[in-house]
């Protein structure tokens, strides 16, 4: 193999590696510096990013608005975070256990009892991954590279008030990549930025996760770490939203037992348009199992179960 050749990774999902074994043989765990250690890929010595798809069961995301909970004094109010859930799909199923995995491989690398971390949640009894990224960093635990906060997330300067008090920074660590699929001129399917406001209940998402430990006073907490968001398809919002009402109507009068459907799980590459033309169908049939799930909304449940 020439020396400058890099074994790419096997695959970019987590459910991929549900496998002591595997995650030993492609991942490492590596001290970055300001108490932080991060999952990098063993062969490049990159931060390894996996993907997950889930709908989106709860989120706090930008932009910031004088109606954001967003209070310095209360640290889990300052993060950019969301909850997936799966539904009844094996592959997230895989991928909740994967972070268990990880969790374990990195508290190899502590002493007993040194590591907290954000396990897979449970919330109202489903079954859901949660991630999260700072909005902004604190000075005294930042080793990032500053950057300027965007208009699109800040617009009434909320988070550059918090900045310019000098208590906090700005940075490339606390961005996300907020992309979507749309359709271009050529009418082929794309990924495209996308502004973080579009992302609502129930639409199907891919997560691009990393993985972190973060020292904080004698102890080491796991993080699980949003790095991009991209809305794959938004009908199971829409449809979600025109039936509410309706929904809300017949609860007590069905009475019925919801049938688990199949979770649609695809990267942006994959949607061709058979699948584009079935997305409506398969959205229809999520939303059944997603009406039985709690309608949380920023709620104190999501931000316990995703910050410390």
């Amino acid at each position: 193999m020439p020396a400058n050749s890099v074994t790419e990774p096997t695959s970019p999902y987590l459910c991929q590696y549900d496998d002591d074994d595997k995650i030993c043989e492609h991942f490492q765990v590596k001290e970055i510096g300001g108490g932080y250690n991060v999952l990098q890929w063993r062969e490049s010595g990159d931060e390894a990013i996996l993907d997950v798809s889930g709908f989106l069961l709860a989120y706090h995301l930008p932009p910031i608005t004088p109606k954001s909970v967003v209070n310095p004094a209360d640290r889990k109010s300052l993060n950019h975070a969301v909850n997936l859930v799966g539904l009844d799909n094996p592959q997230f199923q895989k991928a909740r256990s994967v972070l268990q995995r990880i969790f374990n491989f990195f508290g190899d690398s502590f002493a007993e009892g040194a590591l907290r971390g954000i396990e897979p949640a449970t919330i109202a009894s489903t079954d859901t991954i949660c991630a999260l990224t700072r909005f902004i960093t604190p000075v005294e635990q930042n080793i990032f590279e500053t950057a300027p906060i965007a208009t699109a997330l800040d617009p009434h300067a909320i988070l550059s008030k918090l900045v310019n008090g000098r208590k906090f920074v700005y940075t490339v660590d606390n961005a996300i990549n907020f992309m979507q699929v749309i359709r271009d001129d050529k009418k082929r399917l794309t990924r495209t930025e996308a502004f973080p406001g579009i992302f609502r209940r129930g639409q199907l998402v891919e997560a691009s996760l990393g993985f972190r430990t973060v020292a904080i006073g004698q102890y080491h907490v796991c993080l699980t770490r949003i790095n991009g968001l991209l809305l794959v398809n938004h009908l199971g919002s829409q449809l979600l939203r025109k039936e509410q009402e309706a929904i809300q109507r017949q609860v007590h009068a069905r009475g019925t037992c919801l049938q688990p459907t199949q979770l649609l799980c695809c990267k942006c590459k994959d949607i061709d348009d058979d699948l584009e033309g079935d997305l409506r169908k398969r959205a229809r049939e999520n939303l059944a199992m997603m009406r039985a799930l709690p309608s949380f909304d920023s709620s104190d449940a999501l931000m316990d179960a995703v910050a410390t």
